[in-house]
C-alpha cells in the first residue's frame, strides 16, 4: 500500500454544492416574479417601440441613426441641438411629422469672406463657383476688376470646393505717357507700376526710364511716364560700343554708358548736344606733354688780388659750376597722333656759378699814390 493513503474518517461532516436549477424549481415564487418582470419589460419595450420613431439624420457627409419620441422634424432637431442658419437647407419642413425609417437631410451653407473696397463681410452660400457666389451676393464685377480666390487670381484658380476668401480689387484709371506717343488712359486693378505695364503688354528696354519706378505702388489718376531710350554708338580707343540711353544730351548718355572724359578729352558731337537715335559719338583722348632739351651754360672766371699769396701766383678759391638751360616744347596728341607743337621756350634750371681765382700781389701795388692836386675852392657868393 502507498504510505500516503489515509483512511477517511466516518465522523467528518460532508457538505454538498447546492444545485441552482433544483433551487429554482423548489421556489415557485421566484419563477413568478421573473415572469412578471419579463412581461413588464416586454410591455415597456413594446410601448417604447410603438411610441417612438427610428430616423436617419444626414448632415453633409455624416450619417446618424436616432430614435426619438418627438413628433415633428423641428422638434427632433431641437432635441438633438442642431442649429440651422437661414441659408442652410433642410430636406423636410420642420412641421412634417416623423415616421419610422424617415431620412432627414441637412445641407449646411458654407462661409465665404467677401472683401471689397477695404471692407469684409461674411456670406453663407451653397454655390461652389465664384461667379455664382458673387452673383448671389449681389456683387458686380467690372471688366477690368480683379478677383482673387484664396489669394490666387480667378483665372488661375481651379477650386472644386467652396472658396474661403474672395477679394475684389476694383480697377482705377491710370494715365500713360509712352515716349512721344499720345497719352492714353488705362483702367487697371494692378497694384504696382510694373504690373500695369505687364498687364498692358508694354515692353521696356533696360535703358528706358519709367516714372514712378516699376516697383512703386500705383495710385489712382496717377500719370506713368516712359522716356524711351534710343540706340547710339560710341567710338573710343579704337573700339566701337553699341548702347542705348534715355538721356537728353550726349554727355549724359556717355555717363550712363560708363565713358568718362578725363582732362582734355572731348567728344564729337559735344557734350551739350542733344542725343539723337542712331547717333555716333566719337570720344577723342587728348594728351599734352613737354619735350625737353637740356644744354650747359659756361661759367665765368673772376680774378681777385690777394696779398696773402706770393706775387704772380694764382689760387682757385671758388670752383666754377656750369649752369643748365632747358628748352621746352609743348606737344599735343589726340588719340595718340600728334596734332600740334608750341613755340619753344627756354628756362634756366640752374644759374652758372663763376670761378673765383686769387692772384698774388704786393702791398705797394695795392696802396694808392698821393697826389698834390689842390682842393677846389668855392666860388664867390656860393
Amino acid at each position: 500500500m502507498n504510505g500516503s493513503f489515509r483512511p477517511k474518517r466516518l465522523d467528518t461532516p460532508v457538505f454538498k454544492q447546492p444545485n441552482p436549477r433544483r433551487f429554482l424549481l423548489e421556489q415557485p415564487i421566484l419563477w413568478f416574479a421573473a415572469g412578471v418582470s419579463v412581461l413588464l419589460v416586454s410591455f415597456a419595450l413594446g410601448i417604447y417601440l410603438i411610441t417612438t420613431y427610428s430616423v436617419r439624420i444626414v448632415i453633409e457627409q455624416s450619417v446618424f441613426q436616432v430614435r426619438t419620441a418627438q413628433r415633428t422634424v423641428g422638434a427632433l432637431l431641437d432635441e438633438l441641438g442642431v442649429v440651422l442658419a437661414p441659408q442652410d437647407r433642410l430636406s423636410l419642413d420642420r412641421e412634417v411629422s416623423l415616421a419610422n425609417g424617415m431620412t432627414v437631410q441637412i445641407d449646411k451653407a458654407e462661409l465665404v469672406v467677401l472683401e471689397q473696397d477695404g471692407e469684409q463681410r461674411n456670406f453663407l452660400t451653397h454655390e461652389k463657383q465664384v461667379s455664382a457666389i458673387l452673383r448671389e451676393a449681389g456683387v458686380l464685377i467690372g471688366e477690368y476688376d480683379h478677383v482673387l480666390v484664396d489669394g490666387v487670381p480667378l483665372v488661375e484658380s481651379a477650386k472644386a470646393s467652396v472658396p474661403r476668401h474672395v477679394r475684389i480689387v476694383r480697377a482705377r484709371p491710370v494715365r500713360m505717357q509712352d515716349g512721344d506717343q499720345p497719352p492714353i488712359t488705362l483702367f487697371t486693378a494692378a497694384q504696382t507700376v510694373g504690373e500695369v505695364l505687364h498687364e498692358a503688354r508694354i515692353g521696356l528696354y533696360v535703358a528706358d526710364q519709367v516714372s514712378p519706378p516699376v516697383g512703386a505702388q500705383l495710385e489712382a489718376n496717377r500719370t506713368v511716364t516712359i522716356r524711351r531710350s534710343v540706340p547710339f554708338t560710341v567710338v573710343l580707343d579704337g573700339k566701337t560700343l553699341a548702347s542705348r540711353s534715355a538721356a537728353r544730351t550726349v554727355g549724359e548718355a556717355l555717363a550712363e554708358a560708363g565713358v568718362a572724359l578725363i582732362g582734355l578729352d572731348y567728344c564729337l558731337p559735344e557734350e551739350s548736344a542733344p542725343l539723337l537715335p542712331e547717333m555716333t559719338i566719337q570720344v577723342i583722348r587728348v594728351t599734352e606733354e613737354d619735350e625737353i632739351e637740356r644744354s650747359e651754360i659756361d661759367f665765368q672766371r673772376v680774378f681777385q688780388p690777394d696779398v696773402t699769396i706770393p706775387p704772380e701766383t694764382q689760387k682757385v678759391i671758388q670752383a666754377g659750376v656750369k649752369g643748365i638751360l632747358e628748352r621746352r616744347v609743348r606737344v599735343r596728341r589726340e588719340d595718340g597722333v600728334e596734332v600740334s607743337r608750341s613755340l619753344p621756350y627756354s628756362v634756366v634750371v640752374r644759374e652758372p656759378r663763376p670761378e673765383v681765382i686769387a692772384v698774388g700781389a704786393t702791398p705797394a701795388l695795392l696802396t694808392p699814390e698821393p697826389t698834390n692836386t689842390p682842393l677846389p675852392t668855392a666860388a664867390p657868393g656860393s
